[in-house]
């Protein structure tokens, strides 16, 4: 650059006094060696200074416009005189176009910044705002200038130096000490040498030693200022470097879900992993991250529903897919003809065989593919192939037709190879030939064939006669034997065994590519190959030439006997048929048309998956969908395997697979056993008590200590609504009486309320936090009683409706919510009452039988749902509002204080649990629940807060209340030792644990071993 600046400026006296003084002071000023050094700049170059105005309405000339090109800096001079300059606003347009706006700087010498920086100063090309560097050298007269100019050209020299500001200043000062030193020396030297001794002379030098004394220990405290600032500055640096971190790794916590979303479990535990602290990876911890690590690992699961365990990644979408037959491996082939073996143990791959070039330079076309545990084996047109799993061929078998269908029949150890005109059984050892079995018809076999041990039978289909016939074929492999039997109509589309031995074969009219589809036939055959029924299925298809079509078999007990079905399903339309008679037993239409259905053993339910990705519940037997337990896979279906904890199915042109199974948490363990439904209830503030009830209105309820031994178990007809818990106690609500329970002695004592003149079956109850006091009321009726003494403390009737009452740990105040008054503490022995002073301290009307009100622990605060849709918190001693919250809650409402008083936990009708602070009302986290809040549980050992509510728990870290995990089904957390219990039958109940994130990182390992992602992940999930 030719100059190291260019000033621009308004043309106005004072405008142009600074100007000159800038001008000067930047080509004189002499930089210090320790910068030059550091820098490698040894002075500073030309400036630029325009001294002549242009007239407004002509172009810049070229002398300017080439100044700006080739200036390093823009320096303007800004007062309240300066926007209004038409050529200042053009050289800051035409300089940030030629550089940027990084190299512009400004100098304040009148007014404020607002009034005195140009526009294009102010705001960025897209209009945001922005703040540029600025020197200050604003002052009441020029001698205040003059002072403040001599350092402010400091702020001005450094960037253009390429060094800082503070560097700058501090040389500065050493300069001036150093300057001082020299002078004070030189006049020492002349007195001695001259051998003057005048009084003037020693009291100058003095004063100068002084003086320099003074600048030396300015300059120290100096430089201990320097360096607080910047020890300041490197904490700061710090703080913004671990706030990037933070939300670096919240952005990685949300790709791992996206990516768990979509199916990807491997790659999403992976990026959930960086986002951890770990060894190599210091960052600090985020609970968004353990949450996510969490929720991939399946770490808190019941296994009640069907969910992703990995994808397996092929070079092209899939073309084929084979189970072998016992049930170990997965044989894959893709669009190019690359086979693959995948062990479904583990879903780890074996092996892959890239497709072979034939003599013509054309790639061999792969038939189908199978495997055992000696190798794979791979059929093109006329040939069969052995590999062994290091990838080496064993053997190799040509036939002289073509080769329709080849299956490794393991436990024969034999393989089956359907050419067209023949059936060829080979040694899989060595491919030798077992035995040739003809094909009887005039119908070449078809690629549609199965094996059934049971009967020894292979059962395979044919292709059309000129008639539009075909034939099923029953190889009986111990005889050598074939039967043919004709079916009811054209293509076999898909056939099935039953329990019962029989097979089940569904055909469609052989034109329907050309005329639609006329005929779709259910044809009932023995092993022997007898038709036994027939049976039209009047399906209505849309789409001739994609749609899908599958027939299935169960059997079950019903109503005493044993009732076995065939089910078929067309697209949307599916349909039950009684196996014995052929009847159909219900029609009912899908959502969606059908790709995969999966039928249970012993019962009428079965899993549908759809076209489109969803996989629905289905009662076979009703047609009923039970929506409840819809998975959505974000992908769409077109093939799948079953196996018997899994199921793998491919999408629309994708290379992947995506193998789903049913999760349990890896430490799950049955703790207790039920013969009913049961919910949760409560859990006593030391964690080591629970209590589990009948899910039914009325039931049992029983209390367990924390290794699941029963303490005290209620009548099976008891009316309970809630439990309530002390140190020592249980208490719960029944009709016109309520229990106490002695959890050590374990026993319970039935106190009838009649007795203390509260005649009322119906009621609601709350105690106090300490335990002590009980509050009762109905609509309009309040008792208030003392649990040690078993006294009436005191007893009153409303004017209006009671919403809620607390009672406070000092056993004579209870607060009331009561219908068109504001929440007021009422004093039991003085029997007067004390109003919230803020008149929007007014129940909600809507939350009946919900805890829409509570008192923190140490009875300083309480919390309300009131009227307008806020949550407000008043201080109970002088009775004003703390703080308000927005919360929609009319219906539903809950709050309730953390055991240290200091947060909230709330929700309204949107479900969402908000966690807030007491005091600002803060919010420090939002989350949706899928049920209603019923406890809270807080674990001061671990850092946990468990939030119970009706479809599980949420877990939360109390140092950022973050939520860490959710526990579907989750029914009560123990602190302590991080109990969770958990069902997915609501039956049988079991224990798994809480586990931080180094434990999580643990089982991370376990299930992936060493895997990392590679660079070209990295970059593709944007990790660095």
């Amino acid at each position: 650059m030719r100059y190291d600046a260019f000033i621009s400026y308004r043309h106005a006296p004072l405008d142009m006094e600074v100007a000159k003084k800038i001008h000067t002071g930047l080509e004189t000023y002499k930089i210090p060696r320790s910068v030059q050094n550091k820098t490698g700049k040894k002075k500073m170059g030309r400036v630029f200074r325009d001294q002549e105005e242009l007239p407004i309405g002509s172009d810049l000339d070229d002398n300017i416009s080439t100044a700006l090109a080739e200036s390093k800096y823009l320096i303007v001079i800004c007062s309240p005189r300066t926007p209004e300059s038409y050529w200042v606003c053009k050289e800051i347009e035409n300089f940030i176009k030629m550089h940027d706006r990084n190299h512009v700087l400004a100098v304040l010498i009148e007014g404020e910044p607002a009034e005195s920086f140009p526009p294009q100063l102010l705001t960025d090309e897209d209009g945001n705002p922005v703040e540029p560097l600025a020197a200050d050298v604003r002052g009441a007269d020029k001698k205040e200038r003059n002072h403040k100019y001599k350092t402010e050209l400091l702020r001005l020299a450094a960037p253009v130096i390429g060094c800082t500001y503070d560097e700058l200043r501090q040389r500065h000062r050493e300069r001036v000490i150093r300057k001082t030193v020299t002078l004070a020396s030189a006049a020492a030297g002349v007195i001695a040498v001259s051998g003057m001794s005048f009084g003037i002379y020693n009291a100058n030098v003095a004063a100068k030693m002084k003086q320099l004394a003074n600048e030396k220990s300015q300059l120290a405290d100096e430089k201990s200022k320097l360096a607080e600032e910047k020890s300041q500055m490197a904490d700061e640096i710090t703080e913004q470097y671990k706030g990037k971190q933070e939300n670096q790794s919240r952005f990685y916590a949300e790709e791992a879900l996206s990516l768990f979303n979509a199916g990807n479990r491997a790659d999403a535990v992976l990026v959930a992993k960086e986002g951890l602290p770990s060894e190599g990876n210091e960052r600090p911890y985020v609970a968004e991250s353990e949450y996510a690590l969490a929720t991939t690992l399946y770490a808190y699961d019941c296994g009640k529903n069907v969910s992703f365990e990995r994808n397996l990644s092929h070079s092209l979408p899939i073309s084929y897919m084979e189970r072998t037959d016992d049930f170990k491996r997965l044989v894959t082939i893709d669009n190019g003809g690359k086979v693959y073996v995948w062990n479904s143990e583990d879903w780890s791959l074996e092996l892959t065989i890239e497709p072979s070039v034939n003599s013509s330079n054309y790639f061999e076309s792969v038939v189908c593919a199978d495997a055992d545990d000696t190798g794979l084996y791979v059929a093109t047109s006329k040939s069969l192939t052995k590999y062994g799993y290091d990838g080496n061929v064993i053997f190799t078998k040509d036939f002289d037709s073509y080769i329709s269908k080849s299956d490794v029949l393991i436990d024969r150890n034999e393989i089956f190879v359907a050419c067209y005109d023949e059936i060829v059984r080979l040694n899989p050892e060595n491919g030798d030939v077992i035995s040739t079995i003809p094909n009887n018809s005039d119908l070449s076999f078809s690629k549609e064939g199965r094996y059934y041990k049971a009967d020894g039978l292979y059962i395979i289909g044919h292709g059309l006669s000129d008639e539009g016939n075909t034939l099923v074929s029953f190889v009986d492999l111990d005889n050598n034997t074939t039967v043919d039997t004709q079916v009811s109509t054209g293509f076999i589309l898909d056939f099935c065994k039953t329990d019962n031995g029989n097979y089940a074969f569904l055909s469609g009219n052989s034109d329907m590519i050309e005329s639609g589809v006329t005929d779709m036939i259910v044809d009932l055959i023995d092993k022997n190959g007898n038709v036994l029924w027939s049976k039209r299925i009047d399906a209505n298809v849309r789409e001739v030439l994609t749609f899908d079509s599958i027939i299935m078999s169960h059997s079950y007990e019903e109503g005493g006997k044993t009732q076995s079905d065939v089910v078929v399903t067309i697209e949307s339309d599916a349909f039950t048929l009684d196996e014995e008679t052929g009847e159909t037993r219900v029609r009912f239409n899908l959502p969606g048309q059908a790709k995969m259905v999966a039928l249970s053993s012993g019962n009428s339910f079965g899993r549908v998956g759809y076209r489109s990705g969803n996989i629905d519940f289905v009662n076979f037997e009703t047609g009923q969908i039970h929506s409840e337990f819809n998975f959505q896979t974000n992908a769409s279906i077109r093939d799948s395997v079953l196996y018997s904890n899994a199921i793998v199915f491919s999408s629309f042109s994708s290379p992947d697979l995506h193998v789903l199974t049913w999760h349990e948490a890896p430490d799950s363990e049955e703790f207790l056993n039920f013969d009913y439904n049961v919910k949760s209830y409560n859990v006593s503030p030391d964690s080591e008590y629970f209590s589990l009830g009948a899910a039914e209105f009325v039931g049992a309820v029983t209390i367990f200590d924390k290794n699941g031994e029963e303490v005290y178990t209620t009548e099976d007809d008891a009316d309970v609504d809630a439990v309530f818990f002390s140190q020592d106690k249980a208490y719960f609500d029944d009709r016109g009486c309520f229990w106490a329970v002695d959890l050590a002695q374990k026993s319970a004592e039935k106190i009838m309320l009649a007795d203390y003149g509260f005649d009322f079956t119906l009621y609601d109850m709350s105690i106090s936090k300490d335990g002590k006091t009980a509050a009762f009321w109905t609509s309009h009726d309040a008792l208030i009683f003392d649990l040690e003494n078993k006294t009436k403390i005191c007893q009153s009737r409303a004017e209006g409706k009671i919403g809620y009452i607390i009672p406070a740990s000092d056993g004579k105040t209870v607060y009331i919510s009561e219908a068109g008054e504001n929440l007021y503490a009422y004093d039991c022995v003085a029997e007067e009452a004390t109003y919230v002073k803020d008149d929007m301290f007014r129940t909600i009307s809507d939350g009946y039988g919900c805890k829409f009100m509570d008192l923190s622990k140490d009875g300083k605060y309480i919390a309300l749902c009131c009227l307008d849709g806020k949550m407000r918190v008043a201080d109970t001693t002088t009775m004003e509002t703390v703080t308000e919250i927005d919360m929609a809650a009319y219906y539903y409402p809950f709050v309730s204080f953390t055991d240290d008083g200091k947060h909230l936990v709330m929700q309204g009708d949107d479900y969402n649990v908000i966690i807030c602070e007491t005091k600002t009302g803060e919010i420090v986290s939002k989350m949706e629940a899928n049920g209603l809040l019923k406890y809270i549980v807080c674990d001061e050992d671990s850092d946990i807060l468990a939030v119970a509510f009706g479809g599980g728990l949420l877990l939360y870290n109390t140092k950022s209340y973050g939520c860490v995990a959710s526990v579907e089904e989750g029914l009560v957390y123990l602190g302590g030792d991080n109990s969770i219990l958990l069902t997915n039958d609501h039956k049988i109940v079991n224990r798994i644990h809480y586990k931080n994130y180094t434990e999580l990182l643990a089982e991370a390992d376990k299930q992936f071993g060493n895997s990392t992602l590679s660079a070209e992940k990295k970059l593709q999930y944007n990790i660095n």
